[in-house]
């Protein structure tokens, strides 16, 4: 696992982190849980994993298809987090907030099968 990739994830994790404590600033005393732990979607599905695979070598399946798609995973969770936060603090509510979190888990669960494919099919140099 590069560590490009980590360092990605870990400034990510810091925009969302920066991001939702500005906008918080601003929102008058009014807080939102999803744009409060915004920061924890990028650290949960992408820095952690990224340093599992780094540091556990049975782990390491290098799928760019998995990759991908968990990108996209990550990316729609923090962006539908963000949104609810913000309709939140608005005093609102949107229906169709609900779709992010039916995709981007949909997205989350199809990285992950590929990546147990990809690791289940790759030579295991332990065993011989």
């Amino acid at each position: 696992m590069s560590n490009k990739r980590l360092i990605i994830y870990i400034a990510i994790t810091l925009f969302c982190g920066l991001f939702s404590f500005i906008y918080e600033l601003f929102s008058h005393g009014i807080y939102s849980v999803f744009m409060v732990y915004l920061f924890a979607i990028p650290l949960a599905l992408g820095v952690i994993p990224e340093l599992i695979c780094k540091y556990v070598p049975k782990f390491r399946a290098d799928s760019a298809w998995a990759r991908l798609i968990q990108n996209f995973a990550v990316a729609t969770l923090a962006t539908g987090s963000t949104l609810q936060g913000v309709v939140e603090i608005y005093g609102t509510t949107n229906q169709a907030i609900v779709y992010y979190e039916i995709v981007g888990v949909a997205l989350l669960v199809a990285a992950i099968v590929l990546w147990l494919v990809k690791l289940i099919r790759k030579p295991n140099k332990y065993l011989v």
